[in-house]
C-alpha cells in the first residue's frame, strides 16, 4: 500500500489549536472546551468560510460531563460563556442568530494573524512601535481586529493618539517603514509638490506586511537549517571522541570535558529545533 501525508487534517488540526489558544488566552479552559464542542459538532462544516449555527442545547449534548470551571455544562453556563464571546471587544469569537449561535472562525483567523504580527513588531522594534503599529493595522477607537477598512494618519495624529511627542514618533514610523511593515502616502497640495505643502499619510496594507513579515520567517528558517547542520556535524565530532569505537557505549567519564562538550553540542541541537519548530508554526499562522 501507498501511504501519503493528510495536509488537509493536518491543517484543519493546525486551525483549530489555534482557534482554542486564542479563546483560553481571552477568556479561559471552559470556553476553549466549548469552542472545541461546537468544532466537533459541526465538524463537516470547518472547510467553509462560515460556520453552520448550533443550539444551546445541541452544544450541551456534546459537552464533556464537567468542565474545566468545575461545573456540569448547563444552558445557564453554556450561554454567558457564548454571549461573553460574541461581545469580545477585539474579536468576536461568535454572533447570536435568531436563538442559535455561530463561531466566527474567519474573524477569530484574522484576529490570531493580526496579534502574531504586532508580537513581532514589539519583539522587533519595541513597545513604542507595537503602539503605534496596532493603531494603524486595527484603526479603530475600541481595538477591534479587522480585515479592511485601514485608515491613514498623519505623524501628528500618531502622536495624539499614541501620547507621544512627535519627535519619537516619525523616528520609530521611519524604521518600520524601512523594514516594509508600514506604508507612506504622498498628497501634495500644489502641482510642484512642495515637501512644505505635501500631506504624508501612514497607513498599514496588512496582507502586504503579512508576505513581509512570511519573507523574513524563510530566511530565519533557512538560517536556523543552516545552522542546525553545523551543530549536528560537530555533535558527531563530539561522539566520536566520546565512542571512537563506535559500538554505542560512552568509553568516558560522564563528568569528562568530551562527554560535556557532547553533552552541549546535543543541548544546542535540541534549542535550535525547538526554535525551528516555533518559526514554522508562526509562519503556518501567517499563511
Amino acid at each position: 500500500p501507498l501511504y501519503r501525508a493528510n495536509l488537509a487534517e493536518y491543517t484543519r488540526a493546525f486551525r483549530q489549536e489555534s482557534y482554542g489558544r486564542l479563546v483560553s488566552e481571552r477568556l479561559d479552559g471552559t470556553a476553549r472546551q466549548l469552542l472545541e464542542a461546537a468544532i466537533a459538532l459541526k465538524q463537516p462544516m470547518l472547510q467553509l468560510s462560515t460556520f453552520a449555527p448550533f443550539t444551546i442545547d445541541e452544544l450541551v449534548l456534546k459537552c464533556p460531563p464537567t468542565l474545566e470551571c468545575g461545573r456540569k455544562p448547563d444552558a445557564a453556563t453554556v450561554s454567558k460563556y457564548l454571549d461573553t464571546m460574541c461581545e469580545d471587544p477585539v474579536v468576536k469569537m461568535a454572533s447570536a442568530l435568531n436563538g442559535k449561535y455561530m463561531l466566527n472562525l474567519q474573524e477569530m483567523g484574522n484576529a490570531i494573524k493580526q496579534m502574531t504580527l504586532e508580537s513581532v513588531i514589539k519583539f522587533k522594534f519595541g513597545e513604542l512601535s507595537a503602539r503605534l503599529y496596532r493603531m494603524l493595522l486595527r484603526g479603530h477607537a475600541r481595538g477591534e481586529c479587522v480585515a479592511h477598512g485601514m485608515r491613514k494618519y498623519e505623524v501628528k495624529q500618531l502622536a495624539d493618539m499614541a501620547v507621544l511627542p512627535d519627535g519619537e514618533t516619525r523616528p520609530l514610523l521611519m524604521r518600520l517603514l524601512q523594514a516594509e511593515y508600514v506604508l507612506l502616502q504622498e498628497v501634495a497640495r500644489t502641482n510642484d509638490h512642495n515637501p512644505r505643502s505635501t500631506v504624508y499619510l501612514w497607513y498599514v496594507e496588512p496582507e502586504r506586511a503579512y508576505r513581509t513579515l512570511e519573507a523574513e520567517l524563510l530566511r530565519t528558517m533557512h538560517n536556523l537549517q543552516a545552522r542546525i547542520k553545523f551543530e549536528r556535524a560537530r555533535q558527531a565530532e563530539a561522539v566520536r571522541e566520546v565512542d571512537p569505537t563506535g559500538d554505542g557505549a560512552v568509553h568516558e567519564d560522564p563528568t569528562s570535558e568530551g562527554a560535556q562538550r557532547l553533552w552541549l553540542a546535543q543541548r544546542r541541537v535540541d534549542f535550535l529545533s525547538h526554535a525551528l519548530l516555533k518559526v514554522h508554526e508562526t509562519l503556518m499562522v501567517v499563511r
